[in-house]
């Protein structure tokens, strides 16, 4: 059987309705390819992938009809955040009955294969499982509408954010598709020992410059990505991500109240590229501005010093 990768996919669909994707994903992505764009009405046969296949409706209502690997064909009204899952290895005729903006997510074979072991599933059962077409999942909804916004802002959130999205992403399709007994049992025999969670909270402090991902870290303890940031909430109540924001947000309170170095250059320090990231981010977990948020340390700080010499005299 003729099999076609992601860019295969992508190239040939663009000639067909003669236009390329408006976004599409970059370095950091890794092996994940992502691409969002304007479909017209029109009909395509797309041959077997090797990725699976996910795709994530962004206009209020799309009309598709489909006829995976020769079977029934099926058709659907999908609403806005409705999702459709094809498993790799199955040629599709799509037919696309009127105009529609869609999110497509194609993730390599590996990347939900570790999804199924972190769960203790088997993998074989997303290779012969059913196809999806026009599901409905607030939470899948959700984690398309970030991938969306990663897209736009060019990857603005760095690689560790993009890989625990996609972690997450992996993690619902697979528990969407199956539900193993041995889910319980799985979750309660992996744990992170004080040990572990000690080495990698240090391997992020060292590391607040760079651009590091979920397996940097979780290969500091020797455990996979899904297995790692699974554990690593439930032992500190927090996402890997989160914690490593809050970390960077640490040092940048630090670099603003004890030296004189500019909110560009502090941006760097941390790893956030550009001040208007930084202050973004800044913003966002602490509510103000870096400058703001110096302008009120140094005024605190003159009125404590005032205070002090006038307790003197």
């Amino acid at each position: 059987m003729e099999t076609w990768n992601s860019q295969t996919f992508i190239e040939t669909v663009s000639r067909k309705i003669g236009s390329a994707p408006s976004e599409s994903s970059g370095d950091a992505w890794g092996a994940v390819r992502a691409v969002r764009w304007s479909h017209p009405a029109h009909e395509t046969l797309t041959k077997a992938l090797k990725e699976h296949f996910l795709a994530v409706i962004l206009n209020p209502l799309a009309e598709v009809q489909c006829r995976v690997n020769g079977g029934k064909t099926q058709a659907a009204s999908m609403l806005r955040g409705a999702f459709t899952f094809i498993p790799s290895g199955r040629p599709v005729d799509w037919v696309i009955r009127k105009p529609m903006r869609v999110l497509n997510v194609f993730l390599p074979g590996e990347l939900l294969k570790k999804a199924c072991d972190g769960f203790g599933h088997d993998y074989g059962q997303i290779l012969s499982g059913p196809e999806c077409l026009g599901c409905v999942d607030p939470h899948l909804e959700k984690l398309g509408s970030i991938v969306c916004d990663e897209l736009m802002s060019g990857g603005a959130g760095g690689k560790l954010y993009i890989e625990s999205v996609l972690g997450t992403l992996c993690t619902r399709l697979v528990s969407l598709s199956q539900d193993s007994p041995q889910k319980e049992k799985w979750r309660a025999r992996v744990t992170l020992t004080r040990q572990q969670v000690n080495t990698v909270k240090e391997y992020m402090r060292e590391n607040l410059d760079r651009n590091i991902g979920l397996n940097d870290i979780s290969g500091t303890i020797g455990l996979s990505e899904f297995h790692f940031a699974r554990c690593f909430k439930q032992e500190t109540g927090i996402s890997p991500y989160k914690y490593f924001m809050h970390l960077r947000m640490e040092k940048a309170e630090m670099l603003l109240r004890k030296t004189s170095l500019g909110i560009a250059e502090i941006a760097l320090m941390i790893g956030l590229g550009s001040q208007s990231h930084f202050t973004h981010v800044f913003r966002r977990i602490t509510g103000t501005t870096p400058a703001d948020y110096r302008r009120r340390v140094s005024s605190t700080m003159n009125r404590h010093s005032s205070d002090h010499a006038d307790s003197i005299w």
